[in-house]
């Protein structure tokens, strides 16, 4: 596990926290919460998926989707029996009670333009179409960090 992927799990971690403080204030006879939704869960759900967006090519693929998981979305992986991969989320599905594992039907339809060779291109297709705008804010940030950074350099060592 990267030090990246540490940093995303303590802010998942954080967010489960806050979740459950106001799960937990569900009243039963008046079904209702007695705090409302705080703001943080959706700011962290953001920060979260920025980092994610941003560091995908350094992040343990487990990391990803295990984390897609905790913020609420549903990433399956698929495998084609011709060496593809896709990362689907729309599927039927039979409904699942309780928190065991059961028996269930899932069926996909997949896009042929989702196939990839290697699990981490589809997971960088799955991000790409999850959020296209996200996705090139964060490339392009880092890109233009790069030249800087790269620029800044060369006047360093002249």
């Amino acid at each position: 596990m990267t030090i990246r992927d540490k940093n995303i799990k303590v802010l998942v971690n954080k967010r489960k926290e806050i979740l459950k403080q106001h799960e937990d204030s569900c009243d039963e006879k008046i079904s209702d919460y007695t705090i409302e939704e705080p703001e943080e869960i959706f700011t962290l759900r953001d920060e979260i998926l920025n980092l994610i967006f941003k560091y995908e090519p350094e992040l343990d693929t487990d990391c990803i989707i295990e984390t897609m998981t905790e913020l609420g979305y549903a990433p399956n992986i698929l495998y084609d029996d011709n060496g593809n991969f896709a990362v689907i989320t729309d599927c039927f599905t039979s409904v699942s009670f309780g928190d065991d594992p059961v028996d269930m039907d899932m069926s996909f339809h997949v896009e042929a333009r989702h196939w990839k060779p290697t699990i981490r291109e589809a997971i960088k297709h799955y991000l790409e179409d999850f959020d296209p705008e996200l996705w090139l804010k964060t490339h392009r940030e880092k890109k233009i960090n790069k030249i800087w950074k790269n620029h800044i350099n060369s006047f360093i060592y002249r």
